[in-house]
């Protein structure tokens, strides 16, 4: 549906369509079913749609094409425009769904605050406590020159994108790092922060992977059974991965962030050091997870609810640990970092944390500034 709207690709046709009546230039939009590299260079696409499976072709000689084609994952879908030669599609163009060059933005009319934060991972022997404690500080204005304490008066919402708690067996010799080993204190230990912070602040919280809810994607909102308190203080709003909400009439879109393991590793030039670019690869598919069968698992649903069929101002997600940002064509793509330090499993893999950096945005403004608490 994106696609189709794209001027570029109003034209398109269905597959079989354009292999039997168009033999001049035209456009299919399709999902890609795989993509390789030939003998020779070239870059060989199966596209399927549902009148059938097409193979298009980008030359070897075309290193602008060859360079998008990059980020090109499987399962997701993209337009195409060239023509048929023989039984390939010969590529001149390649549409990705995108965000529209010049849309509409929505702002806050109040000077109203969100603080975006993730990955505190309580219950871990890990988890920087002191650093915490000094960012709820800083929401009660006990913390900060007199601008920071301004900017903390005016925080109206605190948006947890997941791993709120380290949870239990998630990766191997988890409890040898656990300083709470019971899932159901961790979650008691973190609601009595949660106490500390304002009264006048809305909190909203999702799951990630660690937390206690199915780990296909969409997730549930975390059980009653574990935070029954969480439900029982209207200032806590629990929903699920991902979630949307209106804060102050800027529309934010926040997901733990998993499928950046998936994306880091299929697209060259991807990395954990700078996860906004692979989440404005994410933004510009218009989905928030679209390999199927990588590391995410996804559950079978009648919707699918990871497409960005609306736009927002804010994408946020989590998950690698890593403080970034970018703006891209009016929307912020932000990586909220954590509140734990290096794990022994984070330096297996060669992941360096950067905890204590928080995103916190101007609603009415759309600018973002920079806390540190470390």
């Amino acid at each position: 549906k994106v696609l189709k709207n794209r001027q570029s690709l109003t034209g398109s046709n269905l597959i079989e369509i354009v292999k039997n009546h168009f033999p001049s230039e035209s456009s299919i939009i399709g999902i890609v079913n795989s993509k390789k590299e030939t003998k020779r260079g070239h870059i060989l696409i199966e596209l399927e749609d549902p009148s059938g499976i097409s193979n298009a072709l980008i030359l070897n000689k075309n290193e602008d094409l060859k360079k998008i084609s990059t980020e090109i994952v499987t399962d997701e879908i993209i337009g195409l425009k060239g023509k048929y030669g023989k039984d390939l599609f010969i590529v001149n163009e390649i549409f990705f769904p995108d965000v529209p060059i010049n849309r509409e933005v929505r702002k806050s009319p109040d000077p109203v605050v969100a603080v975006l934060i993730s990955d505190l991972h309580v219950g871990s022997t890990k988890f920087l406590d002191d650093v915490f404690l000094r960012f709820i500080k800083w929401l009660r204005m006990e913390e900060g020159n007199s601008s920071q304490r301004e900017l903390a008066s005016k925080v109206k919402y605190i948006v947890i994108g997941g791993d709120i708690v380290d949870g239990v067996g998630i990766y191997p010799e988890q409890k040898e790092e656990l300083v709470i080993r019971d899932i159901h204190k961790q979650y008691s230990k973190f609601y009595e922060y949660l106490s500390m912070i304002p009264d006048y602040i809305e909190i909203i919280i999702m799951p990630g992977n660690h937390d206690a809810t199915r780990q296909a994607e969409p997730q549930p909102a975390i059980s009653e059974d574990f935070v029954q308190e969480y439900y029982d203080d209207p200032r806590i709003h629990m929903t699920g991965n991902p979630l949307t909400a209106e804060l102050h009439g800027v529309r934010v879109v926040s997901y733990h962030g998993r499928s950046l393991d998936d994306i880091i590793s299929a697209i060259p030039g991807m990395s954990y050091t700078k996860p906004a670019k692979a989440m404005l690869s994410l933004l510009k598919k218009r989905h928030l997870s679209p390999i199927y069968g990588g590391r995410v698992p996804l559950a079978p649903e009648n919707t699918d609810y990871l497409i960005l069929e609306e736009l927002p101002e804010i994408l946020h997600m989590g998950h690698v640990h890593t403080f970034d940002y970018l703006t891209y064509r009016n929307t912020l793509v932000i990586n909220s970092g954590t509140f734990q330090s290096q794990t022994s499993f984070q330096k297996k893999v060669n992941l360096q944390p950067t905890p204590g950096k928080i995103p916190v945005i101007d609603l009415q403004t759309l600018k973002i500034v920079k806390m540190e608490f470390i």
